[in-house]
This record gives structure tokens, sequence and C-alpha cells, in this order.
């Protein structure tokens, strides 16, 4: 069995063999890794690991790596290559936030990808921290005060959610940004912001804010 770990600067698999010795395997830039910053990693249903790094996507079949690098580039000529954040859906589809570029679905059968820039049908901004994928729906956190948007992959719709502020504590200039997202074991989906912690009511459509004496 295989299990991958990812410090700061390199990525780390590591094998248990006989469920008593673990050996770690340093992977470096003289390996083939492209880019020493690697902050996310998914493993796809083939097995294969694919990283979000510095300079964009790269997969790893365990001996060799194989970057893709993205061909964009901003007013200024600099390459928007840098991963945010990634995940990869029940189809196989990895979903990828690079830095001031919108939203990636590439396809790694096909080795193709589509974009879906935001307007004002689409997502509330293109600055996307978290992606959270489940069976059909797919979750994208934004920063700038975009609040959450909800992909339905039957339908193609997408909805944004936008969070009220909390008269006692917010203030209503200030943007929403949304860190992570997730569902615990009982079912209820989180958002973790630079506000507080939230959880989805899906009757209502809303997130409620908790604080520490909710939560203890």
């Amino acid at each position: 069995y295989y299990y991958w770990v990812i410090s700061i600067s390199i990525l780390l698999p590591t094998q248990i063999l006989a469920q008593e010795k673990l050996i770690l395997q340093n992977y470096t830039m003289d390996n083939g890794l492209p880019n020493f910053w690697v902050p996310y990693v998914v493993q796809d249903n083939f097995g294969f690991m694919w990283l979000g790094t510095g300079v964009g996507l790269t997969r790893f079949d365990g001996y060799t790596f194989k970057h893709y690098p993205f061909q964009y580039q901003d007013e200024n000529g600099i390459a928007l290559d840098r991963i945010v954040t990634m995940d990869i859906d029940s189809r196989g589809n990895l979903w990828i936030s690079r830095i001031s570029y919108p939203l990636e679905r590439f396809n790694p059968i096909t080795e193709s990808s589509t974009l879906f820039p935001s307007d004002s049908n689409s997502l509330s901004n293109d600055n996307i921290i978290d992606i959270f994928c489940e069976s059909n729906t797919i979750w994208f956190g934004h920063g700038m005060g975009g609040g959450i948007s909800r992909l339905d992959q039957t339908s193609g719709e997408i909805k944004n959610i936008q969070f009220e502020p909390d008269s006692l504590i917010f203030n209503k200039m200030r943007p929403n940004l949304i860190m992570d997202i997730h569902r615990d074991v009982d079912g209820i989906l989180w958002a973790a912001t630079d506000f507080g912690i939230y959880d989805y009511d899906s009757i209502g459509d809303t997130f409620t804010r908790h604080t520490y004496e909710h939560l203890y």
C-alpha cells in the first residue's frame, strides 16, 4: 500500500512494508519534479498522483514526472501557472484554481482543459481558495468577498451563496475568505473562513455561523 506525504519543498512518498518498516523516498527537482513548491496532491482512480505546483500541473506515475505547462499569460507577460488549489471529481476530472485566472477543468484522458470564467451567470469571481468535490456537486470557496459557489454537474447550474455579515463582529466592507470546505462523518458540510466557521443548511440553502460557545 502506498501513502503520500507532502512537505513545503519536496514530495515524500511513504511505503509500508510488512506493516512494520517505514521507508521514505525523497523526490526533488533533481528527480524531475518541475518545482519545489507543491501545495496540493490528489490521486486518481488509475493510481496516478497529480501535483499542483508553483509552475503548473504535474503527473507522477511512481517513476517519472510529466509536466503540463500552462501557456497563458497576463497583460504583463507573467505566466499564470501557479496552482492555488485543486481537487478531483467523481468523473476523474481535475478542477484547478490558479492565481488571477479562471477556474480550469482538466480531463486527464484527453489532456484537455475547459475554462469557467466568472460572469453574472457563473462563478462569483475567479479568486478560488478551496475546491471540494462530492459525487455530483462541486463546492468552490472564494476570496475577495465571493462567498461559496456550488456546481451541479448534472444540470450545469451554478449557485452563488453569499454570507450575511454578523452585526456584532463583521465589518460589512471586509470581504469573505473561504479557506476550507469539508463534510464530516455526520454529513454536515462545514466552511472555514477568516470570520469563523459555518455549517450548511440545505433547506434554507444558507450557511450559519458558529461561535466558540456554539461549538463547545
